[in-house]
C-alpha cells in the first residue's frame, strides 16, 4: 500500500512539473529518498529516449547506480508537435470549430492539424487565425491544403490522412507528404502503409524506386537510414547490373524487420562489388592461372580436385573472394581473399587440400606478388586484425569515458590471459562479455596472437533487429565487421602483441555495447572466460584435486613428512601455458607428473610435501616424461548439434535429393593419417538438421560411424557408397 501512495505522489509530481516532460519521448524520471516524499523538488528528469527499451535500460542502471527510484513515462501524444497544441485550444474558443474537431474522426483531426501546422499561425494576427479557423470547417479540404501549402493536392491524397502519424507531423512533412503523394504511383503505395510517420516521410524520396514497395516503407515508418546511406545503396543497385538488380528489388518484397532491410543493404553492395571489382578477368594473375568464374567451373574444379570449392561459391559471387586454378605441375587451387579494402592471397592448397610442397607454393607467392604488388602477399588475418577506423576509435573513447578503469582492466586482463590458448578445434580459449537476452560480445583466440572478434546478430538472436539503427550499422561497417551472408555473428579478426592491444580491445567492447545495446553499467555485464587445459594438465588437476582432498596421515619416516617447498622459482614471471614437472610426496608413494603454474601454487599454499625437478612442456600424445609412444589410432566421438560449418577435416555428408544435402559426420584435421588420436563429430540425434532427411536418424548414424571407422582404418580422403559422401574440407 505504502508503494502505492509513493508511486501516486510521483504521478501527481509528474502531471504538474512541464521541466519533467518530453512530449515526444519515453522519459526516465526518479526521486531523491533523502529529499521529504512530498516536496516536488524531490522529483528529477533522468533521460529521455525514443523507445521504451532504451527508457527501461536507463532506469534500471540509474536506480543501481544511485539506488534512487527510477519510472518510465510514456510521451505525452496529446501534445502536438511544434506547440501546435495550442493553436487548436485557441480554435476550439469558436463553437463551429470546437464541434469540427470533437466529432470529427481521425482523417479529420490529421486534416485540423495539417492545416494549422501549414498556415503558420505563430506569424498571423488573431483576426487572420480567426479566419483560418473558419476556412478549414467550410471550404473543400484539398483546396485549403493547396492554398495553405505548396501547391496543387490531389482529393486522392486526402485518404492518406487518417494513417498519418499527425501529432508527431512539422509544417515541412506536411508539404513533403503532399508532394510525395502528388505522384500516382507513390500515392498508391503509401496507401498500403499501415502508419505514415515523419521518419518516412522524410526519407521517402531518398528510396529507390524500384525499393518503393509497401512492406519496405513500413520497415521505414520507424528506422531512419542516413542519406549517405541512401546513396550508397542507390549506386549499388545501378552497378549491380540488370539481372542482379532484378533479383534484388524481387527480393525487397520480403522485407519485414529492420535487420531484413540491412540484409538486403547488404546483398545491394556485395552485388555491385561482384560485379565491378569481383569481375572474372579483371585480375590477370598471368598464363599459369585460370580464373574460376562462376558456380559451373568452381564445382568442375572442386570434383576435379576433390576439395571444397563448390561450397564456396557464396564466397565468390558476394565479391570476397576470387579463385584461380594454377596449371602446375602440381595443379593447385588459389584464393584471392578482398581484405582492408584490396586483394591478398589467401589459401593455397593441392589435391584434396593437401599442402603443397613450400618451393611450389613459393612460385606461387612469386607469381601472384608480380601480378598484384608486394602488398597482396601478407597474411590476411594479420592485416584484417589491423584495421582501426573512427567508429572503432569512438567506441574505444566512449569505453574509457563511461566505465571504471578497474572494470576496464578487469576486460582487459580476461582478454590478454587467453592469447595463445586454443588447442585446436572444440578446443578453444575465449571470453565472453554478454548483457541481457544474450546480446554479447566475444574473442576467442587462436594459438598464434589472432583473435576472432564476433558481436552477437540478429542470425542467431532475433532481438538483435531492433538495434539495428543506421548509426550502428554505420558503427559496426567502419569498425571493420563482417555483415552475416548466413547464420554468423557480426565479425571481424583483431591481432594482439602486446597487452596494449587488450586493453584497445576491451575499451572497444564496452564502448560498442554502450553505443549498440545501451549497456551503462558493468554490473549488467556476466564475464565468462574458458581456457582450455591439456590431457596431461586435466591428469594433473584430477591428481591435485585427489590430494588436496585427502587428510595426510602421520608418516611413518621422516624421509616422506610433509615439509615446506623451496620457492626457488619466479611463478610471477611464468607464463601461465607453462608446465612443470614436479614430484608429490605422500605417505603411500611417490606419483610423477606435470602440473599447471596454478595447481603448483595451490599445491605450496596447502603445503603438500613436493619437490621441483626440470622445467618442461607437455604435448598431447607425449608421455610425461616426453618420450614420443607408439600407439593404435584411438577415435573420440561426440555429438554435436550443428555440422555446417566445419573448419579443416573429412566432411560424411548423406545426400537428401532435391534438398541438398546434410552433414552427419565430421572428422577433425588429418592428424590421424600418421597414426595420431582421431576426433569425430556426430550429428546429434535431435539436431534440427535432420529434418531434412527422409530416413532413420539413428540408422543413417550408425553407418556414418561405420564409413567413418573405414576411413580412418584404410585412410582414405574420398569416399561414396549409397547416398553417403566423404570428401576433404579445407
Amino acid at each position: 500500500m505504502a508503494m502505492m501512495v509513493e508511486k501516486s505522489w510521483v504521478e501527481r509530481a509528474y502531471d504538474q512539473k512541464s521541466a519533467l516532460k518530453s512530449d515526444t519521448l519515453f522519459n526516465v524520471v526518479a526521486f531523491d529518498d533523502f529529499a521529504f516524499a512530498g516536496d516536488d523538488n524531490a522529483l528529477y528528469l533522468v533521460s529521455s529516449h525514443n523507445n521504451p527499451t532504451d527508457a527501461e535500460a536507463s532506469a534500471r542502471a540509474h536506480t543501481a547506480r544511485t539506488g534512487d527510484k527510477s519510472y518510465v513515462y510514456p510521451p505525452r501524444r496529446e501534445n502536438l508537435a511544434d506547440g501546435l497544441g495550442q493553436w487548436v485550444q485557441e480554435g476550439c474558443a469558436r463553437p463551429r470549430f470546437r464541434a469540427f474537431w470533437d466529432e470529427g474522426d481521425a482523417a479529420t483531426r490529421a486534416y485540423v492539424i495539417a492545416c494549422v501546422a501549414l498556415a503558420d499561425l505563430a506569424n498571423r494576427s488573431a483576426d487572420e487565425r480567426a479566419s483560418v479557423f473558419d476556412e478549414l470547417t467550410t471550404e473543400p479540404r484539398a483546396t485549403m491544403i493547396a492554398r495553405l501549402g505548396s501547391g496543387r493536392v490531389h482529393v486522392e491524397s486526402l485518404k492518406t490522412l487518417e494513417r498519418c502519424d499527425a501529432l508527431n507531423f512539422r509544417r515541412n512533412d506536411w508539404n513533403t507528404l503532399f508532394l510525395l503523394l502528388d505522384d500516382p504511383k507513390t500515392r498508391r503505395t503509401l496507401g498500403h502503409v499501415k502508419v505514415v510517420t515523419p521518419t518516412l516521410v522524410r526519407q521517402v524520396a531518398a528510396v529507390p524506386v524500384g525499393l518503393r514497395l509497401p512492406a519496405l516503407l513500413e520497415v521505414l515508418a520507424d528506422n531512419a537510414v542516413d542519406t549517405d546511406q541512401w546513396e550508397r545503396l542507390a549506386t549499388a543497385l545501378e552497378d549491380a547490373g540488370p539481372t542482379r538488380r532484378a533479383t534484388l528489388v524481387r527480393s525487397a518484397r520480403l522485407v519485414r524487420t529492420a535487420s531484413d532491410f540491412w540484409d538486403l543493404f547488404h546483398r545491394c553492395l556485395d552485388a555491385a562489388q561482384t560485379e565491378t571489382m569481383g569481375k572474372r578477368g579483371a585480375i590477370a594473375l598471368g598464363p599459369r592461372f585460370i580464373p574460376l568464374a562462376g558456380a559451373d567451373a568452381m564445382h568442375e574444379e572442386a570434383q576435379r580436385m576433390e576439395n571444397c570449392l563448390g561450397r564456396l561459391v557464396d564466397r565468390s559471387a558476394y565479391g570476397q573472394s576470387l579463385y584461380f586454378a594454377w596449371l602446375g605441375p602440381p595443379r593447385a587451387t588459389v584464393e584471392l581473399a578482398a581484405v582492408a579494402g584490396r586483394w591478398v592471397l589467401g589459401e593455397v592448397g593441392g589435391h584434396a587440400n593437401e599442402p603443397l610442397d613450400p618451393r611450389v607454393e613459393a612460385v606461387i607467392r612469386t607469381a601472384v606478388g608480380e601480378a598484384l604488388g608486394a602488398n597482396a602477399i601478407v597474411d590476411r588475418r594479420e592485416v584484417a586484425g589491423r584495421v582501426r577506423g573512427s567508429a572503432f576509435e569512438h567506441c574505444i573513447a566512449v569505453g574509457r569515458r563511461e566505465f571504471s578503469d578497474n572494470d576496464r582492466a578487469a576486460l582487459a586482463d580476461a582478454l590478454f590471459s587467453i592469447r595463445g590458448r586454443s588447442l585446436g578445434p572444440k578446443r578453444n580459449a575465449y571470453v565472453v562479455v554478454d548483457a541481457d537476452n544474450h546480446l554479447y560480445f566475444q574473442a576467442l583466440a587462436d594459438p598464434g596472437g589472432n583473435y576472432f572478434v564476433e558481436i552477437s546478430s540478429h542470425r542467431y538472436i532475433p532481438e538483435v533487429s531492433r538495434f539495428l539503427t543506421s548509426s550502428a550499422v554505420r558503427m559496426l561497417e567502419e569498425s571493420g565487421f563482417e555483415w552475416p551472408r548466413g547464420e554468423a555473428n557480426f565479425k571481424r579478426m583483431w591481432r594482439v602483441d602486446l597487452r596494449s592491444d587488450c586493453v584497445d580491445l576491451a575499451d572497444f567492447a564496452l564502448g560498442a555495447l554502450w553505443e549498440m545495446f545501451g549497456v551503462r553499467t558493468f554490473a549488467q555485464l556476466k564475464l565468462k572466460v574458458t581456457i582450455p587445459v591439456g590431457d596431461v594438465e586435466r591428469a594433473a588437476a584430477e591428481h591435485v584435486e585427489a590430494l588436496l582432498r585427502r587428510p595426510l596421515a602421520t608418516p611413518a619416516t621422516t624421509d616422506v613428512s610433509p615439509r615446506k617447498p623451496e620457492r626457488d622459482r619466479d611463478f610471477e614471471d611464468m607464463n601461465r601455458a607453462d608446465v612443470w614437472w614436479i614430484t608429490f610426496v605422500d605417505q603411500w608413494a611417490l606419483i610423477g607428473c606435470a602440473v599447471s603454474r596454478d595447481a603448483y601454487q595451490r599445491l605450496v599454499h596447502s603445503k603438500v610435501a613436493m619437490e621441483p625437478i626440470d622445467r618442461m612442456v607437455a604435448t598431447k600424445g607425449d608421455s610425461p616424461r616426453g618420450e614420443a609412444t607408439d600407439r593404435a589410432i584411438k577415435i573420440t566421438w561426440t555429438d554435436d548439434d550443428d555440422l555446417a560449418s566445419c573448419g579443416h577435416g573429412l566432411e560424411i555428408s548423406y545426400d537428401c535429393a532435391d534438398r541438398g544435402s546434410v552433414v552427419v559426420a565430421f572428422v577433425e584435421g588429418y592428424g590421424w593419417r600418421s597414426g595420431k588420436h582421431a576426433e569425430v563429430r556426430l550429428l546429434a540425434e535431435d539436431a534440427s538438421a535432420w529434418a531434412m532427411v527422409d530416413g532413420n536418424a539413428a540408422a543413417i548414424r550408425e553407418e556414418a560411424r561405420a564409413i567413418v571407422i573405414e576411413v580412418l582404418r584404410e585412410r582414405k580422403m574420398r569416399l561414396t557408397r549409397g547416398r553417403f559422401e566423404v570428401w576433404a574440407n579445407a
